[in-house]
């Protein structure tokens, strides 16, 4: 059972409704309408349907159309930021991918080959119409191939019981029935809507005759991925270009304008096999010219593209364009070569100037120069009252300012109430710990000077960075302690110096 676009009910009706029935379903996630939070998940909701036990699956970044030579030159790239989005809330890599649009290409599966992808989705077509109350065929794992699993019944509002059963009834003879569902309900596209109490008889139907329920992932236990068989479907591209012409991608079409050029840069130059040499060019290693024999002393060279520049540290360029990069060959190995890159909209100032003029660096001098302010109130009321007064104070009119942040959050208020009520204990523990830390605050400002205080309080540093390691996966650990050392020993110093 699959179901496409992970719509928040995903998390508060359909998951929870699965768990109980004792059934399995792969939830494919796509970051294409997330900025819609009334309509859609965020990374961390779909990381809860992941604890639930259920499969998440990639459905790449902007659920474009990958049928085409063109839109499947980036399609790894968009695979990787779902996988590092996912990465962040703990969700392992997927190795289910669901075909956009039910569109596919041989271009698109040979990328999910490479990425090491088990299984993937495609839908009814072109056995049957996308749209109509048509069924495809069940899965066969003798005849369909793991990367183009076929959907035997496609969701729709017009759908009823009666259609229900009929598409679940394939699944026979060691044929497997593959439901999509989009959303239960999906107000967003209600093409594709399926109506909860439709669900909820869908699912009791399955639960009373015996059936099982699986995930993409399940189908490793029937399917030889080791031996496929030779689908034709391998070989169709679908929706079927208009006009036969196929768009391909731009640095394709680039290199075979100057195909002489590019064949001396990319065999002589670069030692490009055959094959990566066809790959940049989009022709078969067969076609391929001879490249011209190698002359001259050029140190600096076009970087051809269609191998990845980097050796290391691969998820800090996706989908890296040639067109800003140059390869710089060494002189005491002409075999050798570094890769010099530029972004494309990167600004021609230090790196000191760039990072003041990141936005996040820019909010937290903000919040850090209003923090040392409100030390400077907190202070002084208290010297006016007491540490406990300050303290009733501080939580009792910080309420309507709450109140407002609260209210103008894009996502609707019933969501976020909904989310709180799901979430109670880690919202509570967040209250508990904040009034802890503000009450250990004003007491502290009560018996030690606000400049000794606020230095103190980078050693929280050292903490921050060890928790972010440890439950958000943040890299780079031995470099943020070194920086959080750095900054506690000069809170040492202030405190040393000052007394």
């Amino acid at each position: 059972m699959l179901f496409m676009l992970v719509v928040p009910v995903f998390g508060t009706f359909v998951a929870p409704l699965l768990k109980e029935l004792g059934f399995q379903a792969t939830f494919f996630v796509t970051h294409r309408w997330m900025d819609d939070r009334e309509h859609f998940m965020t990374w961390q909701e779909i990381a809860e349907i992941h604890k639930m036990g259920f499969e998440i699956g990639n459905h790449s970044w902007t659920h474009a159309n990958f049928s085409t030579p063109q839109n499947a030159a980036r399609m790894a790239g968009e695979l990787a930021l779902v996988e590092n989005e996912l990465k962040k809330v703990g969700v392992p890599r997927p190795l289910s991918y669901a075909h956009c649009g039910n569109d596919f290409g041989p271009e698109a599966l040979q990328v999910l080959r490479e990425g090491g992808f088990r299984f993937a989705r495609r839908g009814i077509p072109p056995e049957a119409e996308y749209g109509t109350l048509q069924l495809g065929p069940a899965f066969d794992p003798a005849k369909h191939h793991p990367l183009l699993v076929p959907t035997t019944g496609d969701a729709y509002p017009s759908w009823n019981l009666e259609q229900f059963e009929r598409a679940v009834s394939r699944a026979e003879a060691g044929r497997i029935a593959v439901l999509q569902f989009h959303g239960v309900p999906d107000t967003a596209h209600p093409w594709v809507h399926t109506p909860p109490g439709n669900f909820r008889s869908y699912m009791a139907y399955l639960k009373q005759h015996d059936f099982h329920v699986l995930a993409m992932r399940d189908l490793e236990r029937f399917a030889d991925r080791a031996n496929p068989p030779d689908d034709p479907m391998l070989r169709t591209r679908y929706p079927h270009p208009k006009g036969g012409d196929l768009a391909q991608p731009k640095e394709v079409v680039a290199t075979r304008a100057d195909l002489p050029y590019w064949m001396d840069n990319m065999r002589n130059g670069h030692h490009y096999t055959a094959a990566e040499a066809a790959r940049v060019s989009g022709l078969d290693e067969r076609s391929l010219p001879a490249a011209p024999a190698a002359g001259g002393t050029l140190r600096v060279r076009p970087y051809p593209g269609g191998r990845h520049p980097r050796i290391g540290f691969l998820d800090g360029a996706i989908d890296p364009l040639r067109g800003t990069k140059a390869s710089v060959f060494l002189p005491w190995d002409p075999g050798s070569y570094v890769v010099v890159d530029r972004q494309v909209d990167q600004p021609a100032h230090n790196a000191f100037v760039l990072f003041f003029r990141e936005r996040g660096v820019q909010l937290r001098f903000a919040a850090l120069i209003l923090a040392a302010a409100e030390a400077v109130f907190l202070k002084r009321a208290i010297v006016l009252s007491s540490p406990g007064t300050v303290f009733i104070l501080w939580s009792i009119l910080g309420v309507p300012l709450a109140a407002v942040a609260f209210l103008a959050d894009r996502a609707p208020l019933a969501r976020q109430l909904g989310t709180v009520r799901r979430f109670w204990t880690r919202y509570l523990a967040l209250a508990l710990t904040t009034g802890l830390m503000q009450s250990a605050t004003v007491l502290t400002f009560g018996r030690l000077q606000v400049g000794y205080s606020l230095a103190l309080f980078q050693l929280s540093t050292i903490v921050s960075v060890l928790l972010g390691h440890r439950y958000f996966q943040e890299k780079n650990i031995h470099k943020r302690l070194a920086g959080s050392i750095v900054m506690t020993a000069g809170a040492i110093l202030i405190v040393a110096f000052g007394s």
